[in-house]
């Protein structure tokens, strides 16, 4: 199990993070949350609120 997963890591990373890097794709964001409010983007989380990455801002 740990095998596959550590091989569809490397896999993403080799044939995605490219496009990644180059601008071809781009993450889908839902919303980005301050440091300080670091209870809120949890809570946002477990209630099933987000569609898309979360972004906690240091």
């Amino acid at each position: 199990m740990i095998e596959q997963k550590m091989s569809l890591t490397q896999q993403f990373a080799k044939q995605m993070l490219p496009s990644f890097a180059d601008g071809r794709l781009k993450p889908l964001v839902n919303r980005s949350f301050k440091l300080e409010e670091v209870a809120q983007p949890h809570s946002h989380i477990e209630n099933h609120s987000n569609f898309g990455k979360i972004i906690l801002t240091i």
